[in-house]
């Protein structure tokens, strides 16, 4: 299966981030586009993050009715910080055979170096960026 990956705090998740994996899915063709909300977001630990089960309430509740989009809890069933290349190395374990399409906003595509294991991250997805409204780009 081609599956597109929103992963995020979605504290709270809104409309843009329907939007973007509406556009995604169908541009691409993804068969599956699913939601995974961050457990603890370490990037995010000097603020106050709503806890990650309410915000897992509202990613189900958000998606509820597209059958072609799926919550799942693969982060914040596991304690201590989340990132994005230790939930993917799960995922590809879990689903072998799947190609995962990684959706971030542009705003965020400078920001990946920074993260954990940031190259490990980066051979196991393809990364597709969405505009987001407001953003400047270098």
């Amino acid at each position: 299966m081609r599956v597109g990956i929103m992963g995020g705090t979605f504290d709270p998740i809104h409309i843009g981030h329907l939007i973007a994996a509406n556009e995604v899915q169908r541009t691409l063709k993804l068969d599956q586009i699913m939601f995974v909300p961050a457990g603890q977001p370490y990037q995010k630990s000097h603020r106050y993050i709503t806890p990650a089960r309410d915000r897992m309430f509202m990613v189900e509740r958000a998606i509820f009715g597209n059958p072609r989009f799926e919550a799942s809890d693969i982060e914040i069933r596991y304690d201590g910080p989340t990132y994005a290349a230790e939930t993917m190395k799960r995922l590809h374990a879990l689903f072998p055979g799947d190609q995962f399409y990684y959706i971030v906003g542009d705003d965020v595509l400078t920001q990946i170096p920074t993260w954990h294991e940031y190259r490990a991250f980066l051979s196991l997805v393809t990364i597709v960026a969405v505009n987001r409204p407001g953003s400047v780009r270098p």
